[in-house]
């Protein structure tokens, strides 16, 4: 198990997170004829029940709509909204451990108001990137540039760095693209949407006003705005796009990375920018709506244990049953059921504690430890597969040129790059799901294992009829984040730390980092074999693998024990909504 980089783990935080989801009892996925009733947003947090469910630096507010706190407008967005959801969680108290459930706004899901305090997050302060893009967009260049010509079996235009009318093409096939995946989204200079009304025109990305040379969705089709997003940029059903009709078998299918980056339609004297360059966060607009963007079709990044290809993971209907057998505050006790264990979970659990999961191990687990292996993570085979399919292998992977520090593999790895390899805390992870600005909405079906990462607004509304949406990992945004769950569909927030704990940042946000402020998370199995507690104060009972989610409260990342110092005034507030701490 990866020991988790202090860090990364504490830097899952998104700003002025609005979230509202109603609660009920969800119908199957096939049951169609079902009776229509609201949808469940659930959050595992058995891996580290010391942690809330969403640790925040605002008010916890129950209730009502995202027009309540102006999301819209990206200027008003500062409270969590949610009118109910569950949280499932480790009640360590008990020997063996038992499944605990939360209901409603608890106070034991969420962490107290923290911004303007010495607790509060900090790593955000001068409004830049968390990660460091500029290195995720030169290995994808690489990618594509070439350098595997005679290794890969794919066609150009599914890995690496490609244009947004390749990316529709691959969407409306429903063809799977691999490796790290940087769809070039062009934006034009001064065609931002602003509405005067509402905020500030000139006020950028960062929060800073004053700036005239911001860009917008196309209004015209000189340059790459001749295929690109407009102020219609829904991707839907029926949809035409620079040609390209989307059909009921369409869907966005990545094995690796997904990367949508904005970049300029045109050369610019103004900007400084050319045709093709990334465009930084002073050029975007504030209002992260201004760059809005639906997306009507499962998106599907890394997925796993989705048998009937529908773009949903199988287990959710069952995980929504296990948070229906208690009331608020309930203990529950029932044993689940080994046959539904993904096949992922099985390996990861052999490979981290060294035990093979038959059926009497599995039985013999705390009924925590067993929820949690329900939650399937595709994240390693995915990134496996990729490797094979581009035929790049360690030599490749660690000599790309101009990365500085080299991308890191386990020490003597030169040939083929294996699961092994990828679980390891010398591979450095890359967030599965990221945008460099903007605001993205997604309504089908939803299967992301890995980080995803926004910078302005995600909305994840689970608004079509019976629709799953599943996040395993964790969920980094940034001004805006609004969830929906309506008429039977369910929404899953799982954490699996080791997709992310060696993602590296960039300079901007490490310097921002007071390593003393961190407390780390307990690595849940170091070495083989089962019955012993990654904490040594805690004990495990001796079961086979029974801390293998965690047993140390208060285990991943807290707000910490030092103090840290206010932001600048104006820097941007996050919160962070991390499932299990991670």
């Amino acid at each position: 198990m990866k020991i988790l980089n202090r860090a990364v783990i504490y830097l899952l935080v998104v700003l002025c997170l609005s979230l509202y989801a109603s609660t009920g009892i969800a119908k199957s996925k096939k049951d169609k004829k079902a009776p229509k009733t609201p949808g469940d947003v659930i959050f595992d947090t058995t891996a580290n029940p010391g942690d809330g469910a969403i640790d925040v630096n605002l008010n916890f507010i129950a209730g009502g709509g995202k027009s309540d706190t102006a999301i819209d407008d990206g200027v008003g967005g500062n409270v969590i909204n949610i009118t109910d959801f569950q949280v499932l969680s480790r009640n360590i108290a008990q020997d063996p451990n038992q499944l605990k459930l939360f209901v409603g706004a608890s106070q034991n899901t969420i962490a107290d108001d923290r911004f303007g305090t010495d607790d509060q997050n900090t790593q955000f302060a001068d409004g830049g990137h968390l990660f460091d893009l500029d290195r995720l967009r030169s290995i994808a260049d690489w990618m594509s540039s070439g350098a595997l010509a005679g290794k890969t079996i794919l066609s150009n235009g599914t890995y690496g760095t490609i244009s947004y009318l390749q990316f529709l093409k691959n969407i409306r096939d429903g063809i799977t693209m691999y490796g790290l995946v940087r769809v070039q989204i062009p934006l034009e200079l001064g065609a931002s949407d602003c509405d005067s009304n509402k905020s500030d025109c000139t006020m950028n990305a960062l929060g800073a006003s004053g700036n005239s040379d911001l860009y917008g969705l196309c209004q015209s089709t000189a340059g790459l705005c001749s295929c690109a997003a407009t102020t219609d940029a829904d991707i839907k059903v029926g949809d035409t796009i620079c040609g390209i009709t989307m059909s009921a078998t369409s869907r966005i299918k990545v094995r690796g990375s997904l990367f949508w980056d904005f970049v300029a339609s045109q050369d610019s004297a103004d900007t400084g920018l050319n045709q093709g360059d990334p465009i930084p966060l002073a050029n975007l607009p504030f209002v992260p709506r201004e760059l809005y963007f639906k997306v009507i079709i499962p998106i599907q990044v890394n997925w796993e244990h989705d048998l009937d290809d529908d773009g949903a993971m199988d287990n959710m209907d069952y995980i929504k049953q296990i948070s229906d057998a208690g009331t608020d505050g309930a203990t529950l006790t029932n044993k689940l059921d080994y046959l539904r264990v993904p096949a992922s979970s099985k390996a990861d659990y052999e490979y981290y504690t060294g035990v093979v999961l038959t059926k009497g191990v599995f039985d013999a687990l705390d009924i925590p430890s067993q929820y949690h292996l329900m939650m399937a993570t595709g994240y390693t085979t995915s990134w496996v597969e990729a490797f094979q399919k581009l035929g790049i292998n360690g030599s490749d992977w660690t000599s790309i040129p101009g990365i500085n520090p080299p991308l890191s593999l386990p020490n003597g790895v030169t040939g083929a790059i294996t699961l092994n390899d990828v679980r390891s805390d010398s591979f450095e992870d890359i967030p599965a799901y990221l945008y460099s600005g903007g605001l993205i909405d997604m309504h089908d079906h939803v299967s992301i294992s890995g980080m995803l990462y926004v910078p302005q607004g995600m909305e994840l509304e689970a608004k079509k009829d019976y629709v799953r949406q599943y996040v395993i990992g964790a969920v980094v945004v940034r001004d805006t984040f609004f969830i929906e769950a309506k008429t039977g569909t369910v929404t899953v927030f799982s954490s699996d730390p080791s997709s992310y704990s060696t993602a590296l940042l960039s300079a901007s946000a490490a310097a921002a980092v007071t390593p003393g402020t961190f407390v780390p998370s307990i690595p849940v199995f170091e070495g083989s074999g089962g019955g012993s507690s990654p904490d040594p104060d805690v004990d495990d009972g001796g079961a086979p693998g029974s801390c293998y989610t965690g047993c140390a409260e208060g285990s991943g990342s807290g707000p910490g024990s030092a103090a840290a110092p206010p932001g600048p005034a104006g820097a941007r507030r996050w919160i962070e909504v991390r499932p299990n701490g991670g």
